[in-house]
């Protein structure tokens, strides 16, 4: 079971869990990437099918808060939800850019998952920007907060176009791995320069 599964399931059916923002050993608030993306949107969704009564706020590229909060409405759509409960903060902002750094919406944060990522299997140089520059403008917007847990996705290619029979999570990112296409090298990438900060 993956890791935000179980934080997800403890925090929304845990009956001991104080889910104001006064305890700090639950999250006050959990800062969302890629909402409007596979992972992204049905992790929020399955927040909601428990009942979680914390703080979400989500980055969503868009111009403005009402926009933003337009992108995660559609998202959850597809997930059988047709409204953004309230406890949902829309952030507009670009995974890759720093604008949204400094947002208020962030001072509570306690945990992150960073589920946004380009899965594209095309050769587009923005795999490498979303993917590479998008990892590291999140942990640099962390920088310096209270967290209890941050969670950056990543992806089994990462172990290239020919791996041992055995993998061990140890042993990647390699540098002499193969990659056939840009996707897994700039996910690997990321994870290296995510392990030197």
């Amino acid at each position: 079971m993956p890791d935000w599964y179980r934080l997800n399931r403890s925090l929304a059916t845990e009956p001991t869990v104080n889910r104001n923002f006064s305890n700090f050993n639950v999250p006050a608030a959990i800062f969302l990437t890629g909402v409007t993306g596979f992972l992204g949107g049905a992790f929020l969704s399955q927040l909601i099918d428990d009942g979680f009564e914390g703080e979400v706020v989500c980055l969503a590229r868009a111009s403005d808060e009402k926009h933003a909060r337009e992108r995660i409405r559609r998202s959850l759509a597809r997930f059988g939800h047709s409204q953004v409960p309230s406890w949902v903060r829309a952030l507009p902002g670009d995974v890759t850019s720093d604008t949204w750094h400094t947002a208020p919406e962030l001072d509570y944060v306690t945990h992150v998952l960073h589920l946004a990522a380009s899965t594209s299997f095309g050769q587009e140089e923005s795999i490498f920007r979303t993917n590479i520059d998008g990892a590291m403008s999140v942990a640099r917007s962390m920088r310096g907060r209270n967290l209890v847990r941050y969670l950056h996705t990543g992806t089994a290619t990462i172990c290239g176009a020919h791996p041992p029979h055995v993998v061990h999570e140890n042993d990647y990112p390699h540098p002499d791995a193969h990659h056939l296409v840009p996707y897994t090298s700039s996910k690997a990438q990321a994870e290296s320069e995510l392990a030197k900060r």
